[in-house]
């Protein structure tokens, strides 16, 4: 699943920039990094019409690292304008055409980024340990623990459907998402007999998991995201 997507990527292999409608702007990066995602779907909710170019995180072509020296993704080109790191690019995108991805609500837009970044540095807690090659399944699984009782925490005390809002997902709900989406993917590849599955995940961590299906019904969320199966299947080979 996760190789098909991935044959589509530019690798070391790729030796020449593939071409691209120079009208629109260009997305370069990975649907399997949350912060590539965080434009995609901001691209998605806004309607941008855009070009994306897949790069293959583990083994980057030479054009690519000549366009774009730190070998980051994201990374936006539009005719001359430039611009790397997700929130950056996103708030650049939120400028260029209605509707926002914001509240109207300056006190509550503001709240957004604080949420996010209280949030989005404990979801990636998941993916983080899944990575740890020091450390053993159980040790992973406790540290992933505690991230999704300090979550589920946090949601808990959220007053309001979304994070910023009872009517309809906002800034802090899809800048959030990229990272809570690998939680149940990074579990299935633990494959932690008594720690799984959705249904445990559920049961030990109720408002967080609310919040993880409510999200994962948005249109975009939907059209852009890749499934549980498709991330488990590219971790299983990380």
């Amino acid at each position: 699943m996760a190789q098909e997507i991935l044959k589509s990527y530019h690798s070391k292999d790729s030796k020449v920039h593939p071409s691209v409608d120079e009208s629109v702007l260009t997305i370069y990066g990975s649907k399997f990094c949350p912060f590539t995602q965080r434009c995609l779907i901001t691209l998605d909710v806004k309607h941008i019409p855009h070009n994306f170019v897949g790069i293959d995180l583990m083994n980057k072509p030479d054009w690519y690292l000549q366009i774009c020296p730190t070998g980051k993704v994201p990374f936006l080109k539009e005719g001359d304008k430039e611009l790397t790191e997700s929130l950056v690019i996103v708030n650049y995108l939120d400028e260029l055409k209605q509707p926002t991805i914001h509240p109207a609500d300056p006190y509550v837009k503001a709240r957004g980024s604080l949420i996010v970044d209280e949030l989005f540095p404990t979801a990636l807690t998941a993916i983080k340990n899944l990575k740890n090659k020091e450390a053993t399944v159980e040790q992973k699984i406790d540290e992933i623990k505690k991230a999704l009782a300090k979550l589920d925490e946090k949601f808990s005390q959220i007053k309001t459907k979304y994070l910023q809002s009872d009517e309809q997902p906002y800034y802090a709900d899809y800048m959030t998402w990229t990272a809570l989406e690998m939680i149940v993917p990074v579990l299935r590849t633990l494959n932690y007999p008594s720690f799984n599955s959705e249904k445990e995940l559920t049961e030990a961590y109720p408002s967080l998991a609310k919040y993880l299906h409510l999200m994962s019904q948005s249109p975009s969320i939907q059209r852009i995201c890749l499934s549980p199966e498709v991330l488990a299947d590219y971790y299983s080979i990380l």
